[in-house]
């Protein structure tokens, strides 16, 4: 194990500062799905439904966040500050924030879409819940969960977590120069 002095203040500041803000994330998702799961209306409502699954992911990608360095394999202790894991909670890791950071995002533009339909297109709840699942939910579903699986042959440390690695800091028979 690495003595605490030999990391530099960058590198002690870029370990833990993503910590307080996917923590303040993960509490906002959580507030969003408590919100809406004890209000029978809002479980009903199609534009809950898909805050619900914006949420739900979210609180997947805000929590793997949080654990920043701490999964990466603790060989790279000398590297990388509070580095602690495996190769396994290193490619756990790397799946979760691939999945978490391809659905959250494809997840603000159903909610975007949403207001479109209603907004611009009148459109109502009942025509909205016909196109429900197909438009709002196995789009975004589909291509995270997808782009996670390929990539789980290339997880690894990338410097602040586990994701794809960075070629040049690492040995990893997945990297790939391109």
């Amino acid at each position: 194990m690495s003595d605490s002095s030999s990391y530099t203040w960058q590198q002690k500041w870029a370990a833990i500062t993503p910590k307080p803000f996917a923590f303040l994330s993960l509490c906002g998702s959580l507030s969003i799905l408590t919100h809406i799961l004890t209000h029978p209306t809002r479980r009903r409502q199609v534009r809950h439904h898909i805050l619900l699954g914006l949420s739900a992911y979210d609180i997947i990608h805000a929590f793997v966040m949080f654990l920043g360095t701490w999964p990466i394999p603790r060989e790279m202790q000398n590297t990388t500050y509070l580095a602690s894991g495996t190769e396994q909670t290193c490619t756990a890791q790397g799946f979760f924030i691939q999945l978490g950071g391809i659905a959250v995002p494809l997840y603000t533009v159903e909610l975007a879409l949403y207001y479109l339909l209603v907004g611009t297109f009148g459109w109502k709840e009942e025509k909205l819940k016909k196109f429900e699942l197909p438009l709002f939910h196995l789009l975004p579903c589909t291509v995270a969960i997808v782009t996670s699986l390929v990539g789980l042959l290339s997880y690894g440390p990338a410097t602040l977590w586990c994701w794809q690695p960075v070629c040049a800091a690492t040995n990893s028979a997945a990297c790939i120069n391109i």
